[in-house]
């Protein structure tokens, strides 16, 4: 029935649909993703993070969605990190960690340096702050990763996803 398809959806319900006999509980389309990275946007203006890295393939779309919808809400305001960019890395549990440790500390550097070129430094026993941003947060065991890749940097460490309860922002809880 259209009329109760449509009540449940105003409503906040998803559509729970059978679809090649899979269970289908409403999915997130593409143009989703500037709407759900605004929670994400006000948790940035918030924590003003040195560093922004998308972690793995989820994490790279909503962090470019993200990277857009600042783009677009911010009146031309740079990206708030030291180099006014996004960075990405593979930040998986399935990679190699020393691997991921050489990755994640040259983007750092890199990062720093580009920042003070730009005139952007950490003041003098500034800490680091750090977000990572994943597609959804489930275990935390990415995110667990991500704390560990920033101990060596004695960085404050945040966490942002697209959906999921458990990082330090979401787009969308369930």
């Amino acid at each position: 029935n259209i009329s109760q398809l449509t009540a449940r959806l105003f409503n906040g319900g998803s559509v729970r649909q059978q679809v090649g006999g899979y269970l289908d509980f409403g999915t997130i389309k593409p143009e989703d993703l500037p709407e759900m990275a605004l929670p994400v946007l006000e948790f940035i203006e918030d924590v003003q993070p040195h560093i922004v890295i998308g972690c793995d393939r989820g994490g790279r779309l909503f962090g470019l969605a993200m990277h857009a919808a600042w783009q677009q809400t911010r009146d031309g305001q740079p990206f708030p990190t030291l180099d006014g960019k996004l960075h990405f890395a593979r930040v998986s549990k399935s990679e190699d960690a020393d691997v991921l440790q050489e990755e994640v500390d040259e983007i750092v550097e890199t990062t720093k340096q580009f920042g003070k070129f730009r005139g952007n430094e950490l003041a003098d026993g500034e800490q680091l702050r750090v977000l990572f941003v994943d597609d959804w947060v489930i275990g935390g065991g990415t995110m667990r990763l991500a704390q560990r890749l920033m101990k060596k940097h004695n960085a404050q460490t945040y966490f942002a996803v697209m959906c999921g309860e458990g990082a330090d922002a979401t787009g969308k809880s369930d």
